[in-house]
C-alpha cells in the first residue's frame, strides 16, 4: 500500500486548486454536523435536567411575552396548598429593548431566601448575605458578567433600571448563567413601574414522584374562570416551547450539514 504514496501526494499536489476545494468542503460539512450537534444535545440536556427537577412554570393564559403576563401576586398561596408542591417561587421577568440590542439581559427578581433553594447557584465572588440585605442588589451568572465585563461592586444599568452586583454565579445549568436576579419588590417598583401585587410567572417546585402533568391541570382547573387565567407547564415542556423556531431551525439545518 505505501508504493502508491508517492503517487497520491504527486496528484494533490498537481491539483491544488482542487485539493483545497475538496479539504475546505469537508471541513465545513464536519463543522456544520458538530454545531448542530452540540446544540441539539445541549437543548436536549436542558429539558433532561428541568424534567429531572419536577418544577413547572406557571404563565398568564394565552400570552407569549413576559412583559405582557401579569399573575395576581396571592395565586402563590393558593397553589403552594396543592398537594405535592414543595416550593412556589414567584417570579418578575425584565428585559431590556431587544429592538435596541443585540445582546438582550434577562433580570429574574425572586424573593431572596426562595431563590437559594430553588437555584443551585454557586457564587464564585461576592456574598449572598449582601444580596439579602440590600434591596437594590444583583446577583449576575457568570456568562453576562463576562459578556458585559461586569464585577462585584460595579453598578450595572439597563434603561432606567440600576442594579448594585453583589455577586456572580455559576449554575450547573449553563442556561442560568446567563440572567440576572434581584429582588422581586424591586424588579417590581423598577423602571418606573408600579407592579407590586402582581408577578409575571410562578416556578413550582414538585415533591418527589408527583406527576407534573396532573399538577398542571389542576392549577389550570383552579383559575379557570377566576380573575387571570394560567397556563402550566412542565419547565422543560415551557422552554421547549418558547426555543420552537430555534428547534425547527436545528432540524432543517440537520440535512444541510448531511
Amino acid at each position: 500500500m505505501f508504493q502508491f504514496v508517492p503517487y497520491i501526494l504527486k496528484t494533490l499536489w498537481r491539483h491544488r486548486s482542487r485539493t483545497i476545494l475538496t479539504v475546505s468542503g469537508s471541513a465545513v460539512a464536519l463543522f456544520v454536523v458538530s454545531f448542530i450537534g452540540s446544540v441539539q444535545e445541549g437543548m436536549d440536556d436542558l429539558q433532561r435536567r428541568q424534567e429531572a427537577r419536577s418544577s413547572l412554570v406557571v404563565f398568564q393564559a394565552n400570552k407569549f411575552c413576559p412583559a405582557t403576563s401579569h399573575l395576581p401576586q396571592d395565586y402563590e398561596q393558593k397553589i403552594a396548598n396543592l398537594n405535592g408542591v414543595r416550593e412556589v417561587v414567584p417570579i418578575q421577568v425584565f428585559t431590556n429593548n431587544c429592538r435596541a440590542s443585540l445582546d438582550v439581559v434577562v433580570f429574574y427578581g425572586a424573593p431572596p431566601k426562595k431563590l437559594r433553594t430553588a437555584r443551585d447557584f454557586k457564587l464564585v465572588s461576592g456574598n449572598w448575605s449582601d444580596f439579602e440585605r440590600y434591596q437594590d442588589a444583583a446577583v449576575v451568572g457568570q456568562a453576562v458578567a463576562h459578556r458585559r465585563g461586569i464585577q462585584v461592586g460595579d453598578k450595572f444599568s439597563i434603561g432606567k433600571l440600576s442594579v448594585n452586583v453583589a455577586g456572580i454565579y455559576t449554575s450547573e445549568s449553563p442556561a442560568e448563567e446567563n440572567y440576572i436576579y434581584s429582588h422581586l419588590e424591586f424588579l417590581q417598583r423598577g423602571n418606573g413601574r408600579n407592579l407590586v401585587g402582581t408577578v409575571t410567572q410562578f416556578e413550582v417546585l414538585l415533591k418527589n414522584g408527583v406527576e407534573p402533568f396532573a399538577r398542571c391541570e389542576e392549577i389550570d382547573d383552579m383559575f379557570r374562570g377566576g380573575p387571570v387565567e394560567t397556563d402550566a407547564r412542565p419547565k422543560g415542556v415551557f422552554q421547549a416551547k418558547a426555543l420552537g423556531a430555534l428547534t425547527q431551525l436545528i432540524g432543517m439545518a440537520h440535512y444541510l450539514g448531511y
